[in-house]
């Protein structure tokens, strides 16, 4: 069972009461019924797109034959007798259900209480609305979740939150935020989305961020708790307060860490039975040491206390900190560039010539790159943009080479 500990802060509470899941498997049975069922499931006998990452029943026997699947057995709640099969979602008929469950061992004397659906829907192309999520015709319109064209519970409420955001700021006559895809990946969701488009249900993944060594659970407060407090107003002030603490306090332990140096030899006298390579030559610093593996920054105060015993509580912190540190560092340039391009913005009064020759650009390309996606392609013509009161000018060729 997952042992869920939070981080530092004192207003959040490790759950002493937990609840264990089970693990169980389709069984030839399953099969059997989705295949003599088929004729019956209007949602795959027509041209649906699902979403990928959580396919029905059917879809996993249509795609997997003679695979046995895993079901998890999750309970509804700490007092509910319920449980949700988590991999069985269907759109058979209900008593074709109940006989497809009861195929399964663990699941022989079962009763449904609530038969699996299947929904049709139709979306608004995301690329119609602002990184606001407001509609870009229809003035005060924010939309978020399904109708965008994602799936997912995380998802939606991603989107729920930031349009109600700018709902709210619009209202009041505040000016829409938006979130850069470099600081959150409620950003990399809105950009994909707006940018990009969709062609199947939209689910968000750790690995659709370029640069998710930053955007870690243990930072997320760091990263957005100033702004939520600041600018949007949905972060109380005893949470900023804390987030300011910690943020300060975890710069002074990085800036003790970094203060302190010695050689190899030194530091393996001082940390015994720690592997560290006595071939290196300079000086090494605690933050250096603290990202071999098996250093941990109790080790370093139990060595040192006088400089670092005032930051036990961040001792996890600082060790994630100190491992990810010279990956974020690499890719730093890159995350400013993006801030950069994410900062610039179309005139208005230009759009409909410029996509005008945007079209003819990219009918010059071969149709190969035609076809590369729109927002890559978008960069590709001879632009000229306003970035705050100037001018930027883009070098076609340039970022063509880059495309190719």
């Amino acid at each position: 069972m997952m042992t869920i500990i939070p981080f530092i802060y004192k207003f959040l509470h490790k759950p002493e009461e937990q609840l264990p899941c089970y693990l169980i498997r389709t069984t030839p049975g399953v099969e059997r019924v989705v295949m003599e069922s088929l004729h019956l499931n209007s949602h795959i006998q027509q041209d649906t797109k699902g979403p990928r990452y959580c396919p029905s029943i059917e879809s996993r026997v249509l795609r997997f034959p003679g695979r046995s699947h895993q079901v998890w057995l999750e309970p509804e709640g700490m007092t509910s007798e319920l449980l949700y099969p988590q991999g069985l979602s269907m759109t058979l008929p209900p008593d074709q259900q109940l006989r497809l469950l009861r195929e399964i061992p663990a699941l022989q004397r079962v009763e449904i209480q609530t038969p699996g659906y299947g929904v049709q829907y139709d979306f608004v192309c995301p690329t119609q609305l602002s990184p606001s999520l407001q509609v870009n015709r229809v003035q005060g319109l924010f939309l978020a979740g399904q109708i965008n064209g994602t799936t997912g519970y995380e998802e939606a409420a991603a989107q729920g939150l930031w349009a109600g955001v700018n709902a709210g700021r619009t209202a009041v006559s505040l000016p829409a935020l938006a979130l850069s895809r470099t600081q959150s990946y409620i950003g990399v969701l809105i950009d994909d989305l707006v940018g990009l488009g969709v062609t199947e249900p939209y689910r968000m993944f750790t690995s659709r961020a370029e640069f998710r060594a930053a955007l870690r659970p243990d930072n997320a407060d760091l990263r957005l708790s100033v702004r939520g407090f600041e600018e949007i107003g949905c972060v109380s002030a005893t949470r900023y307060k804390e987030a300011v603490r910690v943020r300060d306090n975890l710069t002074d332990a990085l800036s003790a860490l970094q203060s302190i140096s010695m050689s190899a030899p030194r530091w393996k006298e001082r940390l015994k039975d720690v592997n560290i390579s006595e071939s290196k030559s300079s000086l090494l610093s605690a933050l250096e040491v603290l990202q071999y593996k098996g250093v941990t920054f109790e080790m370093l105060t139990s060595g040192l206390p006088e400089p670092f015993s005032a930051y036990l509580e961040l001792s996890q912190r600082l060790k994630i900190e100190a491992v990810y540190r010279p990956h974020c560092e690499m890719q730093q340039r890159e995350m400013e560039r993006i801030r950069e391009e994410e900062s610039l913005a179309l005139p208005q009064d230009r759009s409909e010539r410029c996509w005008t020759e945007f079209v003819l650009k990219l009918l010059e390309l071969p149709p190969v790159y035609q076809e590369l996606p729109l927002l890559l392609l978008f960069t590709s013509f001879n632009m000229s943009i306003e970035q705050g009161e100037g001018k930027a000018q883009r070098d076609e060729q340039t970022t063509r080479d880059a495309a190719l």
